[in-house]
């Protein structure tokens, strides 16, 4: 309640272009619905490499608004989007892992592990032995720019100065809970996620924010005005525990109009949007 008038909810829609349009087509909705989200348009039916389906909104968006920033667009998400080939049903799994394409058959790579995303916004900083020394040893990016971060500031005035302070404190409190969360995924205990990239933490919640946080900074400093930030994947199992049920998302979908697996639903519904005020 506290943030409703800083959030636009859009009410009775339907996707209607992820519908099956041909029998062949019939069953794959999780496999179209992705794609057609920013798009409205219906995916065209393969496996192979001739995808085509359109260009969303938040990339029609950046074409206007994000050619005067550092990076147009960014594209996050939380689920795994390292699958290739046919998915099921016959679609390409290029069709699920993306909400963002530049044209019909030109889908952006989504980025799940924070730490990619800290290094395309920030700099990664150094070779790759560098980098990972910088990791084990609790060192900052900011390090390479102590020189030109102390010139910038004797031309600052004090109130900007301390913005330039507060920002760059948390670019490195940011960096520090990737680096923990790096720590953590690999100290040899067993991990809930034990597919996901070391960058990933287990938690969902944890997850989340995270990226929230480095959107925010980035929007801060005009790195970029454009995010889309994909919470879930279709069709996939994950459970949240933290929201009160522990039926995995696309089992809970299927709640055939029962008033108790709908509530369980909602739950998780529910939960995935109470995260949103985090980032307002």
């Amino acid at each position: 309640e506290p943030v409703r008038e800083h959030v636009t909810i859009i009410s009775n829609t339907d996707v209607r272009n992820a519908e099956a349009f041909t029998a062949p087509e019939t069953g794959g909705d999780h496999f179209r619905s992705s794609a057609t989200f920013l798009t409205q348009e219906h995916p065209k039916q393969t496996e192979g490499s001739d995808i085509h389906v359109g260009a969303s909104m938040d990339q029609l968006y950046a074409q206007r608004f994000g050619q005067e920033t550092p990076i147009p667009s960014l594209q996050l998400c939380i689920e795994n989007v390292d699958q290739s080939g046919g998915c099921a049903y016959g679609y390409a799994c290029v069709y699920t892992d993306t909400i963002s394409w530049a044209a019909p058959t030109e889908p952006l790579p989504m980025i799940r592990d924070p730490r990619v995303a800290f290094d395309q916004l920030f700099g990664a900083g150094g070779t790759a032995e560098e980098r990972a020394s910088r990791r084990r040893t609790d060192s900052s990016i900011l390090d390479w720019i102590t020189d030109e971060v102390a010139r910038l500031k004797q031309t600052l005035g004090p109130t900007d100065r301390n913005r330039l302070n507060d920002y760059l404190d948390d670019v490195r409190e940011i960096e520090r809970r990737i680096q923990r969360i790096e720590l953590q995924n690999t100290s040899g205990e067993p991990r809930e996620l034990p597919e996901a990239p070391i960058g990933v933490p287990d938690s969902f919640r944890e997850h989340v924010e995270v990226m929230f946080d480095l959107q925010a900074l980035a929007f801060m400093s005009d790195l970029t005005r454009v995010f889309s930030f994909k919470m879930g994947r279709d069709a996939s199992g994950r459970a949240y525990p933290e929201s009160g049920t522990t039926r995995g998302f696309h089992p809970a979908s299927h709640h055939g109009e029962r008033e108790e697996r709908v509530l369980e639903f909602a739950t998780i519904n529910t939960y995935h949007v109470s995260l949103i005020p985090y980032f307002l």
